[in-house]
């Protein structure tokens, strides 16, 4: 327990020092609004610390309107109004970004995959398959990047799967490019491990069914019990309702 906790606090102590650099980076008159951050890769490389530690940090400073991470072609700067808060301000970790996440996830996504399994053909349908398989070996491998990129991937292609433009896009501005469960997936037991991912096998196999209220129901079940692991494990505040509903369905670890 001692040993989870030192290896937690090094992490965050890691982001700091990555938002640290950013911020000098970013708030310096050599670096323009629209210009592009150097690649994940080199940054890590110049902080000395993995590329999630980068993600995260980035993801910090999208929370606060100082970036705009644009899938498949990078970050980029878009405010420098930090320019008059100080470095410590910038460096906080703003856990109220993914709680309000966590709530947005569990407004849109059940009523997504609701939609999803009344509109799901054969050709989408192996598409979940599919992320799922690619999932189960990133868990395998102890693949980390690749899971949040899988997890995130199998709540996309859910959307994708309503056929509704609209909500397609706002699903991608509610989950992360890359899930932030995968930050503690792997500190978790075993046993725990495997509730999370039967929660997208349930949903996959609803789908399958072509069962709409039970897709919306077990997504549910899958968005709380998220909840609840980073509650737990990563200090997220969660709504009042979404407290309530982790007491109502009896949600465990």
């Amino acid at each position: 327990m001692g040993q989870q906790k030192k290896l937690t606090t090094s992490k965050k102590g890691a982001e700091v020092s990555v938002l640290d650099g950013l911020w000098k980076m970013l708030s310096s008159d050599k670096f323009r609004v629209g210009q592009r951050l150097p690649a994940e890769r080199n940054l890590s490389s110049a902080f000395s610390v993995s590329r999630n530690t980068v993600r995260s940090a980035l993801r910090s400073l999208q929370a606060k309107g100082i970036i705009e991470i644009r899938k498949g072609s990078g970050a980029y700067l878009v405010s420098k109004s930090f320019s008059s808060c100080n470095q410590d301000q910038i460096s906080l970790q703003d856990t109220s970004f993914w709680s309000e996440t966590l709530e947005a996830c569990y407004i849109i996504l059940p009523s997504l995959a609701l939609l999803a399994a009344k509109r799901i053909d054969r050709n989408m349908l192996q598409k979940v398959k599919d992320c799922a398989i690619r999932m189960s070996r990133a868990i395998l491998a102890t693949d980390e990047n690749n899971l949040g990129a899988e997890l995130s991937n199998f709540s996309q292609i859910i959307a994708e799967c309503s056929g509704n433009r609209a909500l397609i896009n706002a699903s991608r501005n509610v989950c992360p490019e890359e899930s932030f469960l995968k930050d503690v997936f792997f500190t978790l037991p075993l046993d725990k491990r495997e509730m999370i991912f039967s929660d997208c096998i349930n949903v996959l196999n609803a789908l399958k069914n072509r069962a709409p209220r039970e897709a919306f129901d077990l997504m549910q079940v899958r968005i709380l019990r998220m909840s609840l692991v980073l509650n737990r494990y990563k200090q997220v505040s969660l709504a009042d309702h979404l407290q309530q509903a982790i007491k109502d369905k009896n949600i465990k670890l």
